[in-house]
């Protein structure tokens, strides 16, 4: 069975016990998910409309300044 495994990356602590939320990297995760979203949303054949898009036929895109 295909399986991808997506991370951010690791460090020295990386599945120890010492390894803490402190150590999650927000910005990374944060680009992860939008690739699995888009991943998710293509390999599903979404004619290119991405996951998150509730937005009406017509409506104006409205995006935040990271987007």
């Amino acid at each position: 069975m295909p399986a991808l495994h997506f991370f951010t990356g690791t460090h020295e602590d990386y599945h120890l016990p010492s390894d803490d939320c402190e150590r999650i990297d927000a910005e990374g995760l944060e680009r992860v998910a939008a690739l699995v979203a888009e991943l998710t949303v293509r390999i599903a054949g979404g004619g290119g409309r991405r996951a998150d898009d509730a937005r009406a036929p017509g409506a104006p895109v409205v995006r935040s300044p990271r987007s």
